[in-house]
């Protein structure tokens, strides 16, 4: 590591933020273990997920880092494979799970750096010696892109169609541009900064992203052509109406939608032409599966022939809600909270809320309910159970409840995640609506047949005598 920056305090300390505020923003997730660490070496069997944020324009990097280091004291960015050549940059957060920061680099030069695959992190203990490293690499499988669109709202040989946007007027033949509508998902693990980002049809720009528009992980946010879009983004869904008052998707001959980001860029385009699965008439046409390289399907064939899902990932599913997923293995007693799970950035819907891990991967839970559920602000308690995979506890009930839901043994150890039912007075107490919390399997997990049951328990007005109820539960299965 360079004498000349050894010590050296970080230039500008920010809290986090998961995103610069820029569009010239590149993204990294790459993995940190003892195996990458060189020179002195290191005996520790650690190991974590970075994840960073690059803005070119101005230097400015971002560092999430998901580790189960015991004793880490330090970060380091550095330049050159060995670690001890070149420049580096020593770094003093906090250096608990999840160590985040964000700071401006040096000059440009050492932005390119980074963006050459040419930066490692590296976190140390207390004594100075290297805990677990890792190669700054884009990992990202997916990107930003269009994943559902309708250009005609209004079915054959019919004179009124689709509501889309949901402002009480319907689509007619003679006027439909207000329900056409665009829909964007951030595929990434980090949060996605639309600002000056444009659509573009055959014709030209139909709309501009304005300043402050962010699409979190796994978020879409849907441009439609028109309308009032009170109803729509009162679902807690992302929405725009057209910056140039109109999309202008054609409905005979096809036309191709295009998404650039501020720098004109292109990011993804979608073409569809006359008689093929895209040309759809009073319903929308999604990607399946929902990657950039999906095939175009009319929405009419997805999940409980939904014939537009804007706003919602493909099939309706994002964000979860009953009416969309099949019969759960863990489906609780019926009340409307849920526990939303993602794995390394990416949302991950399960028939069975029975979820796949490998150790080294980061978790994170959301505890949420609908914004007109009777349970929001809501105090709960969520805990978590390791058991051998494939025998989980037996269901047992609340007294009250018609059905057993909980599975949950008094001789396995607990670890509690969220607790509000136990002072549900105090102002930080967990409450229903959002509430996120993220950690690493270990490694050690891995290959030893077990699995973490999620338990979700909320207060519940009438449901039974306690007043409580199960509201889901999800297994994470370690491979």
């Amino acid at each position: 590591m360079s004498a000349c920056r050894r010590g050296l305090m970080l230039l500008a300390l920010l809290l986090v933020v998961s995103g610069i505020a820029s569009a010239q923003v590149t993204t990294f997730t790459f993995d940190l273990d003892a195996a990458q660490v060189v020179g002195a070496g290191s005996t520790s069997t650690a190991h974590g997920r970075g994840f960073v944020t690059l803005d070119a324009a101005s230097n400015v990097l971002s560092l999430r880092i998901f580790h189960d280091a015991a004793s880490a004291s330090l970060v380091s960015l550095e330049f050159g494979a060995t670690g001890t050549t070149g420049f580096s940059y020593n770094i003093f957060p906090g250096t608990q799970s999840p160590a985040t920061l964000s700071f401006t680099l040096f000059s440009a030069a050492d932005a390119a750096t980074v963006l050459a695959d040419g930066a490692y992190i590296q976190l140390y203990d207390i004594m100075g010696s290297p805990i677990i490293r890792g190669q700054i690499t884009n990992g990202f499988a997916a990107q930003v892109y269009i994943s559902e669109w309708c250009h005609d709202p209004v079915p054959p040989a019919q004179s009124v169609g689709l509501d889309t946007n949901l402002d009480g007027v319907q689509a007619t033949t003679s006027f439909q541009n207000d329900d056409e509508f665009v829909e964007i998902v951030n595929g990434t693990d980090q949060v996605a900064i639309l600002d000056n980002w444009t659509i573009n049809d055959a014709v030209g720009m139909r709309h501009t992203f304005p300043m402050g528009t962010m699409l979190q992980p796994g978020e879409a946010i849907t441009v439609f052509g028109g309308g009032d879009l009170t109803n729509f983004i009162g679902q807690g869904l992302q929405a725009q109406t057209a910056s140039t008052f109109t999309l202008g998707l054609n409905n005979g001959g096809g036309d191709t939608i295009s998404l650039f980001d501020s720098g004109a860029a292109l990011v993804h385009s979608i073409s569809y032409m006359d008689a093929t699965p895209g040309d759809t008439d009073g319903e929308s046409t999604v990607l399946i599966p929902e990657t950039p390289t999906g095939v175009q399907t009319p929405s009419s064939q997805t999940l409980n022939n939904r014939t537009h899902t804007p706003g919602f990932r493909t099939g309706g599913i994002f964000p979860w809600d009953d009416a969309a997923l099949p019969q759960v293995a863990y489906p609780g007693n019926g009340t409307h909270a849920q526990i939303v799970v993602g794995i390394n950035g990416n949302l991950s819907v399960t028939p069975t809320n029975v979820h796949d891990v490998v150790g080294g991967d980061v978790v994170q839970l959301n505890f949420t309910v609908a914004q007109s559920s009777a349970l929001l602000n809501a105090p709960f308690v969520a805990v978590l159970q390791p058991f051998s995979t494939g025998n989980p506890a037996p269901a047992s009930a609340f007294p009250g409840d018609a059905v057993p839901t909980i599975r949950y043994s008094g001789g396995l150890p607990t670890l509690v995640l969220a607790d509000g039912l136990s002072a549900p007075w105090l102002p930080l107490s967990p409450l229903l609506g959002s509430y996120t919390v993220s950690g690493l399997i270990p490694q050690a997990y891995t290959g030893t047949n077990t699995s973490f049951m999620i338990l979700l328990i909320v207060h519940d007005p009438g449901r039974n005598m306690l007043d409580l109820g199960n509201a889901e539960a999800h297994e994470l299965r370690v491979l």
